[in-house]
C-alpha cells in the first residue's frame, strides 16, 4: 500500500508539474502573441510616422519654391523702384532745366515791345 501510495503521490506531483508547465507555456505564447501585436503597432506607428515626415519634407519644398519666387519678385519689384526713381530723377531735372530755359527766354524777349496799336 505504501508503494501504491507513493506512485501515486509521485503521479499527482507530476500531473501538477505538467499542469503547471503547460500552463507557464501557455502564459509565455500569450505574452510572445502580445509582444508581436506590440511589435505590429510598433511597426504601423513608425510607418505612419515617416508617411508624415515624408509629406513634411514635400510640403517645405513646396514653401521654399514659394519663398524663391517670392524673393524673385521682390528683387524685380526693388529693380523697378530703383529704375523708376532713377527715371523720376531725370525727369525732375530736365523739368528743372526747361523751367530755367523758359525764364531766360522770357527774359530775352521781354526786351522786345511791339509798337502801340492805334487805338480807337
Amino acid at each position: 500500500y505504501c508503494v501504491e501510495f507513493s506512485f501515486a503521490a509521485r503521479d499527482a506531483d507530476t500531473i501538477q508539474t505538467v499542469n503547471q508547465a503547460t500552463e507557464a507555456v501557455g502564459d509565455e505564447s500569450r505574452t510572445v502573441e502580445s509582444a508581436g501585436r506590440q511589435m505590429q503597432d510598433t511597426r504601423e506607428a513608425a510607418v505612419n510616422l515617416a508617411q508624415a515626415v515624408e509629406q513634411i519634407y514635400h510640403r517645405s519644398q513646396e514653401q521654399v519654391q514659394a519663398n524663391r519666387q517670392l524673393i524673385e519678385s521682390i528683387d524685380s519689384m526693388r529693380s523697378s523702384t530703383a529704375e523708376t526713381t532713377e527715371q523720376l530723377d531725370q525727369q525732375t531735372a530736365e523739368t528743372n532745366q526747361l523751367s530755367e530755359d523758359a525764364q531766360r527766354l522770357m527774359a530775352a524777349i521781354a526786351l522786345f515791345r511791339l509798337p502801340a496799336a492805334d487805338r480807337p
